[in-house]
């Protein structure tokens, strides 16, 4: 039976076909979302020349001819492509930008090798991107900016500093301290996660950290403070803690001898072997760089980050942007919201997971006032 009354029946008489129902259904539905602003941008798959070589991406762009502002985003660690930000990319489309997402260098189809690249290598792909989107037709040069998320946080302030021409920033959960800070906060929570108490967790970073920087220092560097270490390393040998950590790889078994860098046993290198770029960077001064970044940013944060340290990231931010006289400097964070600025409720596998209320609001207004308006 099809879904077609006959001819003779009067219209509003016809009991239609369940398949036919269905169909009307599912019509009205369209119908009713036809006038909704949320589109599905075009994209179209872009080569962009760096110093790696060729980055692949891809570049969103909303309706209309433009020149659209533009977006160029920017990683966190450790290995990324354009496909883990396609839903950010849509998302600033939809809202009348045009969006470069790209695989990053040794990824997907980019060319280098990521674990031969630091910071300042992968900052100037980020430049880069950001010059190669200043040169589309659909997009205005003037109002091209980055947005970077984790290890982002940090390479887009140093792509801004370097590039004048990059207008604005937007950062989500960067560490406004040294890599090696980060990572010291980042594995005491880990631990603490793991069941150990605060202060053996902080204990056991504490002297992972140190041993870090007596690596990173210049072979040979003061027999004092190689002292002092050894003493350190002895005493937490004969803590309840230490084996638990010499299994689990936090700290050596034996004080390896200095030999820098380079060492293949540096405990570093095996801590970080799947993101050779934090490793080479450890030293990294994000505060120096903010300092010298005088276009308009936005950093954002979520109050439960366990991978950042959000209270020390915040006031290093304020006290840096307020030094390099940038009042056009802004941090936010997030009640409740985690690293991925995510608001969890509910228990375990249950929990409901979902954006920070207001982020993508805070976002556009803020983008609304430094990039939307043209100069």
């Amino acid at each position: 039976m099809s879904g077609r009354c006959p001819e003779s029946t009067p219209r509003t008489r016809c009991p239609l076909a369940p398949a036919a129902a269905v169909a009307a259904l599912f019509l009205s539905t369209l119908t009713a979302f036809a006038g909704c602003a949320i589109r599905v941008p075009r994209s179209i798959t872009v080569s962009i020349p760096s110093p790696a070589g060729r980055l692949e991406g891809a570049l969103f762009l909303p309706d209309g001819p433009g020149p659209h502002p533009g977006i160029a985003l920017v990683h966190g660690s450790p290995y990324s492509s354009r496909l883990d930000y396609v839903q950010d990319a849509r998302f600033f489309a939809s809202h009348g930008f045009a969006v470069l997402a790209y695989d990053k260098r040794g990824t997907g189809g980019s060319d280098g090798v990521l674990a031969d690249a630091n910071f300042d290598f992968l900052a100037h792909d980020a430049i880069a991107a950001a010059r190669f989107l200043r040169a589309r037709p659909e997009v205005d040069s003037t109002r091209v900016g980055l947005w970077g998320v984790g290890q982002g946080g940090w390479i887009a302030p140093l792509a801004a500093a370097h590039d004048s021409a990059i207008a604005f920033v937007v950062v989500v959960s960067a560490p406004v301290v040294s890599p090696l800070e980060q990572l010291t906060y980042q594995r005491a929570e880990q631990l603490v996660a793991r069941g150990m108490t605060r202060h053996e967790a902080e204990a056991v970073a504490r002297l992972r950290r140190r041993i870090w920087q007596f690596w990173l220092a210049p072979p040979g560097t003061g027999s004092a403070s190689s002292d002092s270490l050894r003493r350190a390393f002895d005493s937490a040998r004969k803590r309840a803690w230490f084996a638990a950590a010499v299994e689990s790889r936090d700290l050596p078994e034996t004080l390896i001898p200095d030999e820098g860098m380079g060492a293949v046993n540096h405990p570093a290198r095996w801590w970080l072997a799947k993101d050779m770029p934090t490793f080479w960077s450890l030293q990294h001064d994000p505060v120096g760089i903010l300092e010298r970044v005088h276009v308009p940013i936005l950093a954002l944060y979520g109050e439960n980050d366990r991978d950042v340290p959000v209270v020390e990231s915040v006031v290093n931010f304020q006290a840096a942007v307020g030094r390099g006289y940038n009042r056009r400097a802004i941090a936010y964070p997030f009640r409740g919201a985690d690293h991925s600025l995510n608001v969890r409720s509910g228990p375990g596998f249950l929990a409901k997971i979902e954006t920070a209320p207001g982020y993508r609001d805070t976002v556009m207004a803020w983008l609304g006032r430094v990039a939307m308006a043209r100069p």
